[in-house]
């Protein structure tokens, strides 16, 4: 495979919080029963890839599906990142479109959103760009010449791709969706989209 880095980032299982339309951000939740199915589902997808390790957030639904991928495949070397959190969203954690509307009078469609800027407590925008473009960094100097399998979150995956891939603005990243790059030399290249168009 050369000394280029193949990356793939899978957004973790469905939440209570996503049955239920919540804006997660930094919020800690489980995995539903649906969410534990979606997540073997994916893992039977992956057998083919020889992944070498497995990097997660460090948040709960993150952990649990990055456990279940690595007992699935029998990946021992599980590790966690907390760069790969989902954007935090301060005072709108945890609430609904319709509750975030009604106390801050904005409609929250999208988790890049720039209107949560400012939002007390929340991650800007740019804030999270540079993160994302850190740990792009981060990877590509540690695991050169390795598989990586990076379990995340809605924000993070979508800000990567946006940066590194192409604007997403016609793709949603559901529960269990992913992509994978391939990095060599500071160039990205798509190998695989498993993502909703709409």
């Amino acid at each position: 495979m050369s000394n280029g880095l193949l990356l793939t980032l899978l957004r973790h299982g469905e939440t209570e919080g996503n049955l239920n339309g919540k804006w997660q951000g930094d919020t800690d939740s489980k995995l539903t029963e649906t969410g534990r199915y979606q997540v073997l589902q994916v893992a039977d997808k992956f057998r083919a890839g020889n992944y070498d390790l497995i990097l997660y957030s460090g948040m709960v639904r993150s952990y649990e599906s990055a456990m279940i991928i690595s007992r699935e495949l029998a990946i021992d070397d599980v590790k966690i990142l907390t760069s790969l959190r989902d954007r935090s969203l301060g005072e709108i954690e945890n609430l609904a479109s319709e509750e975030i509307k009604r106390s801050l009078g904005f409609d929250m469609t999208n988790i890049l959103s720039e209107k949560v800027d400012k939002v007390p407590g929340a991650e800007t925008v740019d804030h999270l760009r540079s993160r994302v473009r850190m740990t792009e960094k981060y990877l590509q100097r540690k695991y050169s010449g390795k598989r990586v399998l990076g379990v995340s979150h809605g924000g993070f995956i979508r800000m990567f791709y946006r940066e590194f891939v192409s604007d997403p603005h016609n793709i949603r990243f559901t529960n269990c969706s992913y992509f994978t790059v391939f990095i060599d030399n500071g160039k990205i290249s798509l190998r695989e989209l498993s993502a909703k168009q709409v």
